[in-house]
């Protein structure tokens, strides 16, 4: 028996078997109890406790390192169902890359609680995620080590705001087509202009708002 890192997506219920839905469901990722039945089988994460009844569409368990290349979160043959994330423990992975790529009908990313000072890459981190329309919670996020956010909003084609204010941005030299497809504002501090320069180039300005023009 261990505590281990818990995914599940819930959806309306009595809708797991609609093959047609898009968005309608939620995917938690929160510290579950893991263990061996007596009969050798894994349970199943816990279905978070909100109120309502929902049905389950699917879950399991992950390592920290498990979603390092494309496709390979294990949320990634439902992404087209996930319609919001939720994270509900502190979740710490080891990388950021391709972390949420193709969520493509997600609108919502409650971020609050990852952190991210594992992280060297947020590479592809929200590439696809064409519903989104604004990530503010990213601002909070550790960037210390962080070298690599190349395509990180590839075709974020709905989003309007992001802040990277409290980003530090040393560390990052990699940031092809970080911004490609976007028409966002983006919040960011005076001392990451160089950073805004490379990214968006062609930008209009308003305070400390800069707008990437795609």
């Amino acid at each position: 028996m261990s505590v281990a890192n818990g995914w599940i997506i819930v959806c309306p219920a009595d809708s797991e078997d609609d093959v047609d839905a898009i968005g309608d469901s939620t995917l938690y990722i929160e510290y579950s109890e893991h263990r061996i039945k007596n009969d050798g089988t894994e349970n199943l994460p816990k279905r978070p406790s909100d109120g309502t009844v929902r049905g389950t569409l699917a879950s399991g368990w992950f390592g920290s390192s498990d979603i390092h290349s494309f496709g390979a979160q294990p949320w990634y043959p439902y992404r087209n169902r996930i319609g919001a994330v939720r994270i509900l423990d502190v979740w710490l992975p080891d990388n950021g890359k391709y972390l949420f790529d193709g969520l493509n009908n997600c609108r919502e990313f409650d971020l609050l609680k990852l952190d991210t000072a594992q992280c060297d890459s947020f590479e592809g981190m929200f590439r696809g995620c064409s519903s989104v329309t604004q990530l503010f919670d990213l601002d909070r996020l550790n960037t210390e080590r962080v070298t690599n956010t190349s395509y990180m909003f590839l075709n974020c084609l709905s989003l309007r705001a992001v802040s990277i204010a409290g980003w530090d941005v040393s560390a990052i030299t990699e940031t092809d087509h970080m911004l490609a497809g976007c028409s966002t504002y983006v919040l960011a501090s005076k001392g990451q202009s160089s950073l805004l320069d490379r990214v968006a180039p062609g930008t209009s300005e308003s305070g400390i708002w800069r707008r990437a023009i795609q």
